[in-house]
């Protein structure tokens, strides 16, 4: 049943609970639910058409949870929920109410953190990124630096730059806000995927600039 499946999906890990960069997925849930609620009449004036398609999507979420089950891969496991919550709206609602409660699904979805392999792909070239600009910076300001990879060695010590320095870190919180501020202060979608596609960067060049660098 469905609450079984929840309660596997979250005690599988408590990174939302362990780790304070991912604790903002706390309010995720209340958020979604809010909006869903906020634009309820909108929702209902859509007519309920409940369609056979809505099982398809069902499948395919058992079938990502299964998969990321056998394989120990909790990125599946966790989103599949979301699915499975889309395709029972489609479902029983039919697609006109789905594509009306589109936002807090993504939102949803959103709260999930990246798979370790996605992750670890790219906190490595970022964080020699970080480690390249901050090596440069120091020269500029008459500094003698030597840089080996993520290591800046200077005259008498060597200082590393940490993988919280690759932006991954305060990447989803990011993306979260500006899915936020595209949906309250943005009327066009094309204005909001720009929005989320800024904090990509945005979040890179924070961090560089924070230079969170640690002996």
């Amino acid at each position: 049943c469905l609450s079984d499946w929840s309660s596997d999906v979250c005690s599988s890990d408590l990174d939302w609970w362990n780790f304070d960069n991912l604790s903002y997925g706390f309010l995720i849930p209340p958020l979604a639910l809010y909006f869903a609620w906020m634009h309820r009449d909108a929702v209902l004036e859509v007519p309920g058409h409940p369609s056979a398609w809505g099982l398809a999507v069902v499948a395919i979420a058992s079938l990502m949870y299964l998969t990321g089950k056998l394989g120990a891969e909790f990125f599946l496991q966790r989103v599949s929920l979301v699915i499975l919550l889309a395709g029972i709206t489609w479902t029983f609602w039919g697609y006109g109410r789905l594509r009306k409660l589109a936002f807090p699904f993504v939102l949803l979805a959103a709260m999930v953190p990246l798979p370790a392999i996605i992750f670890n792909l790219m906190a490595a070239p970022l964080q020699l990124f970080a480690s390249d600009v901050a090596a440069s910076v120091s020269r500029l300001c008459g500094i003698t630096v030597y840089r080996d990879g993520n290591i800046i060695y200077l005259a008498r010590i060597s200082l590393g730059v940490e993988e919280a320095c690759s932006g991954l870190s305060s990447l989803t919180s990011l993306v979260i806000g500006s899915l936020l501020l595209g949906q309250l202060q943005c009327t066009r979608v094309r204005t909001r995927i720009v929005l989320v596609l800024l904090s990509v960067p945005l979040a890179i060049a924070v961090n560089v600039a924070r230079g969170k660098i640690g002996r």
